[in-house]
């Protein structure tokens, strides 16, 4: 999955069982499997201490005031993550919505900075997250 604290400690509070990254060793992933089947919360030492570290940081508490302020995100910019999240290119969207390629791509850059994020992958998966799309 991803490896972003937010994304993990939201995938928890949504009471998930286990959590790994997906460059995981199958022998990790056959013990998650058998601690998730015991009916027990897995998550590798190195989540926890990458958690433990994020939660104890000035981070964990700024990200915690600002989840509390909803992210607003205007008509257009949903329409956009609708759109690349269904395949499009940004040049594919552009000739959709009949804005220049750069725009679109100014839309992009400007969504991932509006959620604080990485790339256009984890705004997808936050847009999905949050019923968007």
């Amino acid at each position: 999955m991803l490896d972003n604290e937010l994304y993990i400690l939201d995938a928890f509070k949504n009471n998930v069982e286990g959590y790994i990254y997906k460059d995981a060793r199958i022998s990790e992933l056959l013990k998650a499997i058998n601690v998730v089947y015991k009916g027990k919360k897995y998550i590798p030492p190195e989540i926890k201490e990458k958690l433990m570290t994020f939660i104890t940081s000035k981070n964990f508490s700024e990200s915690q005031k600002e989840s509390s302020e909803k992210i607003v995100l205007t008509p257009r910019q949903i329409e956009i993550i609708k759109n690349v999240a269904q395949g499009f290119t940004s040049k594919e969207v552009a000739e959709k919505l009949f804005l220049s390629e750069l725009t679109v791509i100014k839309h992009r850059k400007n969504i991932i900075k509006k959620l604080g994020l990485k790339n256009f992958t984890e705004v997808v998966s936050y847009a999905h997250q949050e019923g968007i799309i």
